[in-house]
């Protein structure tokens, strides 16, 4: 059997290779509904995506694209950044879920060593935000300075840029939505019996429980790929769903989601958890593909109505 960096560094060449502030209101007496979209404050806003983006790709190779309104009419604007991918797909996905947020798509390397390395420091956090302030200003001259909703998404070995970045409760606490995409890994406390760590664990499963609760979004999905010197995607998502006190409902019947086969899900309030099928690199590469589907949905539909 193929080892997971193996496969990690095949999916990850090949596909490299291949490639809003809105809501719906009650009038005043008589109380007819309408389905016509209103601001709730008032102010006349352009729908995100009515035009195209705007783009850029900084010296470090970061891909910074922004809604062609600029977030126009709005005191501030919200910001994903994803860590690991092929931009083309990651854009796709903002794009099909209208997401009305700048996105930085961020690539450090094939393994997970980079992408942790590259936030071990107290001062990554800010120095990230500080330049999502730069460079949308850039980008749109006119965009508010101000930074609202942050979330953090990660596809495969990203997950560790997150970690990095969460494990600092005063940071964990400006981020509004954790995404991880067949990417959470530990490593193991003894191979046979297998038993793995859980100290990388502490970071999701803190922001797991404020996502039970409503405060945070965190959305997970994770494939069937068995691993040899480090855990699965498979064993740390069920540790995760312990420390939570959460059980998996699951699918007899396989039930498709793009080309992905649900086999097992979780949902508790903000907190969402998906299993898949599937053992080879394209399997996990299709979660990548499937973003649209997976995350940027969830977090399209909690970031819909502009934040307080």
């Amino acid at each position: 059997m193929r080892s997971f960096a193996t496969i990690l560094l095949t999916v990850g060449l090949l596909t490299f290779s291949r490639i809003g502030g809105q809501a719906l209101a009650k009038h005043a007496e008589p109380r007819e509904l309408t389905a016509a979209a209103v601001h709730v404050d008032g102010r006349d806003r352009p729908k995100p995506h009515a035009s195209e983006p705007k783009r850029m790709t900084t010296r470090r190779g970061t891909v910074v694209v922004t809604p062609g309104e600029c977030f126009e009419g709005f005191d501030s604007f919200d910001v994903v950044f994803h860590f690991h991918g092929n931009p083309f797909l990651v854009e796709r996905a903002w794009r099909r879920d209208r997401l009305n947020a700048a996105l930085f798509i961020m690539n450090h390397g094939e393994s997970t060593k980079p992408y942790a390395d590259r936030y071990n420091y107290p001062e990554a956090f800010d120095q990230l935000l500080a330049s999502a302030q730069r460079y949308v200003k850039e980008l749109c001259p006119n965009a508010p300075l101000k930074i609202g909703r942050i979330a953090l998404s990660g596809w495969s070995a990203g997950y560790a840029s997150i970690q990095k970045l969460i494990r600092n409760d005063a940071h964990a606490a400006r981020v509004d939505a954790v995404l991880l995409s067949d990417g959470l890994h530990t490593g193991l406390v003894n191979k046979y019996p297998r038993i793995i760590s859980e100290a990388g664990l502490e970071p999701f499963i803190a922001f797991g429980k404020q996502a039970m609760s409503d405060d945070k979004l965190m959305v997970v999905t994770h494939s069937s790929i068995q691993t040899g010197d480090f855990a699965s995607t498979t064993e740390t998502t069920d540790a995760v769903l312990h420390a939570l006190g959460l059980l998996r409902v699951l699918h007899l019947d396989e039930e498709r989601l793009g080309a992905l086969r649900m086999s097992s899900e979780v949902h508790a309030r903000s907190f969402h958890l998906m299993g898949f099928e599937g053992t080879e690199a394209k399997d996990h590469g299709d979660h990548l593909r499937q973003l649209d589907n997976t995350l940027f949905n969830r977090l399209s539909d909690r970031w819909r109505v502009p934040a307080e």
